[in-house]
């Protein structure tokens, strides 16, 4: 307007802007500058000393596990152009196998994220320190493992995921990494996130060794597949304070101990107790709520011979001296596939008898022999009673030499108090250690024989009747039975042989063919040490029947079902066929040995009347209850 004021206020009032008429465009003077070019998700596939891997394809994910896009590298380098913001999980793969990952937010700004693909070497035990959440308290501390195995022969490699992401389930299922060690501490909120728990399951499906650490673990995952498949374990409690008390104190992982003590209070300990195989070996002081689950696949014989040990608190709280060695007996244990159990020939034994104390151990599937064992024998009151040697050569006792059963006799005196007795056995593995175990046994004044029955038949007119007879504080020494009252007829031996056991299989013969017609009682019992069972009786009808048809009956209630083929059994060949009439088809079913299938084989009901045709003269014998 042809003013040249410093600050044109007309053109302020009259525009708006001291830039004059807004409707007019602006041009720059020269060249513009060029606009900035998208951003990008960039860096390298590296191994462990920062080396491109070449040929590798890496992918983009979101969240959902829905795939953004994948980029195939020669060298190494990867690149994302212009990629919307979000949280991707970009992986990095090797001939179809995951090597490495990691999870992130992406702003949509030029970022650099390097992939690292780790190698170990044979005999590697894999930290994984889980530190890629919030946490409280001391968070992790790797170095009380490190501390703890370091002289055990293995190498150690310790992988951070706030550093390199989630580990691969290639590199979990590596054969040269021998044991897992997942270390969460006091980490919450993603303590074995979703890709993590995923892997684990897939681990210990196929075998894997594991060491579970922390918590909050349970926590955050509650009851879902990861607890129950992985820990082995349910979510009770958050935030348990207290000690911890051993409930299977001998297990490998306690070793003995009866309470660990914590040096400082977590700040939110889980409450768990066992499943699905898993077995609690250890609770916190005065509450119902368990802390140490151990679950052992080679026992069970299923996860090919999978192994955890799920420790629901942090570690590093306990007191340090008991903690390293909690760790070592976890990790040895882990590393080895001993199983092995204990036990005696019978669960009660009177005075003046021997007591034959068992300990059976195997490595995997394999009969563990050659090393000592032995075992101490308390009395009830706690003091000791005995020590004895447990060998596996076939002497004192011993039935199969190199079996990986080790035998020992202990002799109850005769002034012996009654009552629960302990024999704890110590075994000796070289380069392991001790392995603990216990089995308990009554001792009681006399013995006490039972006998039951176990089944009775009828074939071609002889009467086998079959009894179980038991004697508690002592082994079977004989038996017994009578026919109508008669003088007893001893039983030569029983089913396998010899009177030796404490539980014996018996059975009396009776050739029902030599009987008059009639009824018959036959009575059997069992003795040991001057002690008898009761007499056991079962009852038998003898029948003398023509060549001819016949309308017959039962008058015993037969042991167990009674169908036409035991009818048929019963009689022999004389026997051509049994007549069942059915009222709804108002027809008869016919059973013929030898020809008709199970189906035609109807059941011979008390109360009923059946035809049978006999080709010559026989004998029906049944055998039951009045």
């Amino acid at each position: 307007h042809g003013r040249s004021w410093e600050l044109d206020w007309y053109t302020v009032v009259e525009y708006g802007s001291l830039l004059g008429d807004p409707s007019l465009q602006l041009t720059g003077a020269g060249t513009p500058p060029p606009s900035n070019p998208p951003p990008k998700l960039y860096g390298y596939v590296v191994d462990s000393d920062g080396n491109p891997i070449p040929n590798v394809v890496i992918r983009v994910y979101y969240e959902d596990g829905a795939l953004l896009d994948e980029y195939v590298s020669s060298d190494g380098y990867y690149e994302f152009v212009d990629i919307p913001p979000d949280t991707y999980r970009v992986i990095a793969c090797k001939d179809d196998v995951e090597i490495s990952s990691k999870t992130l937010y992406y702003p949509r700004v030029n970022l650099e994220v390097n992939l690292t693909y780790v190698t170990v070497p044979p005999n590697t035990i894999l930290i994984v320190v889980d530190d890629d959440g919030s946490y409280v308290g001391y968070g992790v501390s790797p170095d009380i493992f490190t501390t703890a195995i370091q002289d055990l022969g293995y190498n150690i490699y310790e992988w951070k995921e706030s550093e390199i992401g989630n580990p691969p389930l290639s590199l979990l299922l590596s054969e040269n990494v021998t044991l897992v060690i997942w270390h969460v501490g006091t980490y919450y909120g993603d303590a074995v996130d979703s890709v993590d728990a995923s892997n684990l399951i897939e681990f210990i499906k196929n075998g894997g060794r594991l060491l579970l650490e922390g918590e909050d673990i349970g926590y955050d995952h509650d009851n879902d597949q990861f607890m129950t498949d992985v820990a082995h374990a349910t979510f009770l409690a958050d935030s348990v304070k207290a000690n911890i008390t051993a409930l299977k104190p001998l297990h490998p992982v306690l070793n003995g101990t009866e309470q660990l003590t914590f040096a400082e209070t977590p700040p939110y300990p889980d409450g768990v107790n066992a499943t699905n195989g898993g077995v609690l070996i250890a609770k916190y002081s005065e509450t119902d709520y368990g802390c140490i689950v151990v679950y052992d696949g080679v026992a069970l014989n299923e996860n090919n011979g999978a192994k955890v040990v799920y420790f629901s608190f942090p570690l590093q709280y306990l007191n340090s001296d008991q903690r390293t060695q909690l760790i070592r007996n976890a990790v040895k244990w882990l590393l080895t596939s001993y199983v092995y159990n204990s036990s005696t020939d019978s669960a009660k034994y009177s005075l003046k008898s021997w007591v034959k104390v068992m300990f059976s151990i195997r490595n995997g599937t394999e009969a563990l022999t050659g090393i000592s064992v032995s075992a101490k024998i308390y009395f009830p009151n706690g003091s000791l009673a005995g020590e004895i040697s447990l060998v596996d050569d076939g002497t004192n006792g011993d039935e199969n030499p190199s079996d990986g059963t080790y035998t020992g006799m202990f002799h109850v005196e005769e002034d012996f108090p009654t009552g629960i007795y302990t024999a704890y056995i110590e075994a000796s593995i070289p380069n392991y250690g001790l392995v603990k175990d216990k089995v308990e046994f009554n001792v009681i004044e006399k013995v006490e024989v039972s006998i039951s029955l176990s089944e009775a038949y009828v074939e071609n007119g002889t009467v086998y009747i079959k009894v179980i007879i038991s004697c508690e504080g002592g082994v079977v020494e004989g038996a017994e039975y009578s026919l109508n009252s008669s003088p007893p007829t001893p039983i030569p031996s029983p089913e396998d042989g010899a009177y030796d056991e404490p539980k014996e299989t018996v059975v009396v013969l009776i050739n029902g063919t030599e009987l008059s017609d009639g009824y018959y009682v036959v009575s059997t019992r069992g003795w040991s040490q001057g002690t008898y069972s009761q007499w056991l009786n079962v009852s038998i009808r003898v029948r003398t029947l023509g060549p001819r048809y016949h309308l017959v009956a039962l008058t015993l209630k037969p042991i167990g079902e009674y169908n036409a083929s035991d009818l048929a059994r019963a009689i022999g060949p004389p026997l051509s066929a049994v007549w069942k009439w059915d009222d709804e088809k108002q027809e008869f079913i016919v059973y013929i040995p030898g020809v008709s299938g199970p189906e035609k084989d109807f059941e011979i009901v008390m109360g009923e009347g059946y035809f049978i045709y006999l080709r010559e003269e026989a004998k029906w014998i049944e055998v039951g209850y009045p």
